[in-house]
């Protein structure tokens, strides 16, 4: 057997594999573990929050829209066109549309838009450049420092900072057979939004999902599941998942355990590998549950973030024509009393300019926008009286509409001329002196500006702030390699030298952990070998990380060695090959003894068994300095030896008198002598009786087939003649239900609910799953595009099925409108058409941009049914992009016209 250590970082983290869509490795990690206090803490608000939503639950929730700001760090600037297509993607992805779109997965109901309005109010492309030297960033070091180039309020813009790459380290996985596995880093979100290295869908999908408060789908790799709202992810119709990668693997066995509190595993089910939480490579989906959470993120957390439909002004530039600005520093590192150059760069007409140099935490305010006033031309000069951080903001417009601003903001930092900066190879080790047999090192790469020489500071704290710690110890190489001798909480920080200019660094905390063995055993099973002697299997497990050698002492007892004087000794074990770091082995040895005389047997790992009793284990090496570590008699140290003694109660009366089983009728289910009763009796003779169909067998093993109540007895002889006798309740699960109607019929575009009478716990499962609103309601909402047969059976929480019954719905045609079209001239869906549409006495269609342009108009029925919109407007093609119709007109016989049963929606343009 083999146990994986791992060890996921302090910030929500992803790794980036460079492969075809949706082929990304999403190693991320999730802050710090919560306690259990929390996690039952935030079930509670989450609980209370599901409360006041529950009058409008089946009321179609609103649309929650938030608005998005790129910030570039990255020198390789992405295009608005580029930026566009990568929201209409994630747009896709969180909707379960398009090439996102699968049967389990749903539409989380939330969409992104780029802000078209800055926070002093001016108009923006969403799109900042901010060339700066932490394109290439360390995130345990430097994420303050990349926030704070450039960050919008982030109670109304989701911040997203695109930057070329990211040192870091996201998982570490150790066993001693392969010692560390490291796995690099491609995104992270923290607390003003995420830090992604491109716009690839899944990756900008996995990290918003946890700015709006998912964990990922393994969380904890644990297979825990006795409360779904506690457990895991805490998302209930996520199953539990210990797997960080692969697909359509099936890592826990426990999905059905919480049933009482989620109602939706039945039987055991693979890991949801194609979630956009998991790490899998086929990431595609988000769940129901895992749309919860989001909304209840943003009520809680984020609650001016987001706006239902689009009327925030955000969303809508203050102008009608296209304009935007930015600026150029010709350095980086200004210092006080030294001019700098802010170079403007500007789209559309601009006539007009004012420069602004404020206070970092500067917010602009309507009635005093002028504060820090310190330009009107195109281009400043400014020379910074002082050091600190200051917010550089540039405003530009055309004397024809003064109201019609532009803006740009960033943040600069100024200081003495010199910047220090490093960044680790690796984050995480488990590191001792010479007597482990373990030693192992980091590298500090310096990579600060303008220094000439420097100053490396390594602080230590024991782990148990009582014992003592070492002495700082320092270095002035330009770049450090460092042995760490001791485990413990280190502090690694650089300062940078150039004259008088110093700059420090920020601090680098590194743990280093004891790597000292700590086994503990485990007796799996004893078992009656012969009349006097005992034949016990156990499994000792190395969850330390030196190895544990060849001869190690084991020892049994007939009592605990720990606190019983008179303890008998049984015999001794000595392992005959090593366990490394992160394993377990399993082994049996013989003991000589009898049953009938022994309650309970003791294992003592790390024991002689020639040691006075009771034994004494010295104080754990953990905390402890090399030179303050304490051997055992054995003379193997151990991490802690709160875990050494396990022990295996011997009872034979121990086993369940009665038991439930249920089970579906027709099943064929398999009893197993040996879950019943502890094979270590010594098993004579053993009979299963039915009280329905008599006699069964007289083997081990029962195989019965259920279709009627019954009891089955469980007759067993032991070779000193003892008779005991365990019985099963077999109970049948016969789940039933009934259709209100089994036909209906209904206008294109229109739908209706679909009802069953029965039972509300159970699951009902509808196939085919398109145009149901819920596919495992009990009377989801049908709007089939055609005429459609829906099949459905009903699961009762047993996993029983029933037979399935059947509804037709006669679907009548009306108009409809297309939802893409492609005007690429290959004279294949160039135009777009309505269809079915007749018989009316006036229509009227247009279509217009996002910023309210009517791009096509007609109320001509030839026109619109056999001519159509051809993507062009003043004769030129447009590019593609999210447009916006909206139809209004009456039939003869009175009724409105709707295109795909509503009178506005969205189209999509691609070429």
């Amino acid at each position: 057997m083999k146990i994986l250590f791992s060890y996921i970082l302090l910030v929500l983290l992803c790794i980036q594999v460079h492969a075809q869509v949706s082929i990304e490795s999403m190693l991320c990690k999730v802050t710090k573990p919560l306690t259990s206090n929390q996690r039952i803490e935030l079930a509670s608000q989450f609980s209370a929050w599901q409360a006041t939503k529950a009058t409008s639950l089946n009321a179609p929730a609103e649309v929650k829209t938030i608005p998005l700001v790129f910030h570039v760090i990255s020198p390789s600037v992405p295009s608005v066109a580029e930026v566009e297509e990568a929201i209409v993607q994630l747009n896709d992805a969180y909707s379960n549309k398009g090439q996102f779109e699968t049967n389990g997965g749903a539409d989380m109901e939330i969409i992104f838009d780029l802000a078209r309005t800055a926070p002093d109010g001016g108009a923006t492309t969403g799109i900042n450049h901010i060339p700066t030297d932490y394109t290439n960033m360390d995130m345990d070091l430097e994420d303050t420092d990349l926030v704070n180039h450039s960050h919008w309020d982030q109670s109304k813009y989701l911040n997203i900072w695109l930057v070329n790459s990211i040192e870091g380290e996201a998982l570490a996985d150790y066993t001693g057979r392969s010692w560390w596995t490291r796995s690099g880093v491609g995104g992270y979100a923290n607390g003003a939004g995420v830090v992604v290295t491109s716009l690839t869908t899944s990756l900008v999908a996995h990290e918003i999902g946890h700015y709006l408060g998912l964990f990922h789908t393994w969380e904890g790799r644990n297979c825990k599941n006795d409360d779904c709202l506690l457990d895991g992810d805490m998302v209930c119709d996520t199953p539990p998942d210990k797997s960080t990668g692969g697909c359509n693997d099936n890592s826990c066995h426990t999905d059905t355990l919480s049933n009482y509190s989620n109602n939706t595993f039945f039987i055991d089910t693979l890991d949801m590998s194609t979630n956009f939480m998991d790490y899998s490579s086929c990431p595609l989906d988000f769940s129901l549950g895992q749309k919860e959470r989001m909304h209840f993120t943003l009520d809680s957390s984020y609650p001016t973030l987001s706006v239902t439909g689009r009327t925030t002004s955000v969303l809508q530039s203050p102008c009608t024509d296209v304009r935007h600005i930015n600026f150029y520093m010709d350095r980086q590192y200004p210092i006080p009393n030294e001019e700098v150059l802010f170079q403007s760069n500007t789209m559309g007409n601009t006539t007009n300019y004012r420069w602004f140099v404020t206070p970092s935490d500067f917010i602009w305010k309507e009635t005093d926008p002028r504060v820090g006033l310190v330009s009107t031309l195109a281009d400043l000069r400014y020379t910074f009286p002082n050091e600190g951080d200051f917010k550089v903001t540039v405003q530009a417009w055309d004397a024809s509409d003064s109201t019609c601003l532009a803006s740009f903001s960033r943040y600069v930092r100024v200081g003495c001329g010199v910047d220090a900066r490093f960044y680790p190879d690796i984050r995480v080790i488990a590191s001792k002196q010479p007597h482990a047999l373990m030693t192992d090192s980091v590298r500090f790469t310096n990579r600060s500006y303008n220094a000439t020489s420097y100053k490396w500071t390594i602080s230590h704290q024991n782990f148990d702030s009582t014992n003592p710690s070492l002495p700082d110890t320092t270095s002035d190489l330009k770049d450090l390699h460092f042995y760490f001798e001791e485990p413990g909480e280190y502090e690694i920080s650089l300062t940078a030298i150039n004259g008088a200019c110093e700059d420090q660094s920020n601090v680098f905390n590194l743990k280093v952990f004891d790597p000292t063995m700590e086994g503990s055993p485990y007796i799996e099973e004893v078992l009656c070998s012969s009349a006097d002697t005992l034949l016990v299997l156990f499994s000792l497990s190395n969850n330390g990380y030196d190895t544990i050698n060849v001869g190690t002492p084991v020892a049994f007892y007939d009592r605990d060695p720990r606190y019983v004087a008179t303890a008998n000794l049984m015999g001794t074990y000595t392992l005959p090959g090593f366990i490394y770091g992160g394993e377990s082995n399993l082994y049996s040895a013989v003991l000589a003894g009898d049953i009938t005389a022994i309650d309970e047997l003791f294992v003592s790992f790390n024991d002689t068994g020639t040691v006075d009793l009771p034994i004494q284990y010295p104080p754990d090496d953990r905390n402890q300095l090399s030179t303050q570590t304490i051997f055992p008699p054995s003379g193997y140290s151990e991490l802690t030896y709160s875990n050494n003694v396990n022990s295996y109660k011997i009872d034979v009366s121990g086993f369940t008198q009665e038991r439930d089983t249920i089970v579906c009728d027709g099943q064929v289910i398999g009893f197993d002598f040996e879950d019943m009763f502890d094979p270590s009796f010594c098993s004579d003779t053993v009979f299963w009786v039915s009280e329905h169909k008599g006699y069964l067998s007289s083997d081990l093993q029962l195989n019965y087939l259920a279709n009627e109540d019954d009891l089955i007895n469980v007759v067993y002889r032991s070779v000193s003649g003892m008779e005991i006798l365990g019985i099963i309740n077999v109970r049948l699960g016969r789940p039933s239900f009934d259709l209100s109607d089994t036909v209906y019929r209904v206008r294109r575009g229109e739908g209706v609910t679909l009802k069953i009478e029965g039972d509300s716990s159970y699951q009902y499962n509808w196939t085919p799953e398109e145009g149901l609103s819920d596919p495992y309601g009990m009377s989801p909402f049908a709007s089939p595009e055609q005429n459609t047969r829906y099949t459905v059976e009903a699961v009762d929480q047993y996993g029983c099925i029933t037979l399935a019954k059947q509804v037709q719905v006669w679907v009548e045609t009306t108009a409809h409108l297309p939802n893409l079209f492609t005007p690429n001239g290959d004279h294949s869906n160039d135009h777009l058409l309505i269809y079915g549409l007749e018989s009316i006495i006036d229509v009227s269609f247009k279509i217009w941009t996002k910023n309210g342009v009517v791009v096509f108009a007609s109320n001509d029925l030839v026109t619109l049914t056999k001519y159509g919109w051809d993507g062009k407007y003043r004769g030129k093609p447009l590019p593609s992009g999210v447009f916006f119709w909206g139809v209004s007109g009456t039939y003869e016989d009175g009724n409105p016209i709707y295109l795909n049963g509503v009178e506005s929606g969205v189209i999509h343009l691609a070429r």
